[in-house]
């Protein structure tokens, strides 16, 4: 967050996306759901599922 001259304070674009809560549909042993995350810890499984060789 930042502070404008009116004092107003802002969230930087950067920071919201990264706190983003993105709701993404999983299946988990066969079985279909919902799962919310914030945007980081999504990027962070699809690294790590790629470095695995696998889907997310």
């Amino acid at each position: 967050m930042h502070n404008d001259e009116s004092g107003d304070r802002r969230e930087e674009p950067e920071l919201l996306r990264e706190y983003a809560v993105v709701k993404r549909s999983v299946v988990v042993g066969g079985h279909k759901t919902s799962v919310s995350l914030e945007d980081a810890f999504w990027t962070s499984l699809k690294d790590i599922a790629t470095r695995q060789g696998i889907t997310l």
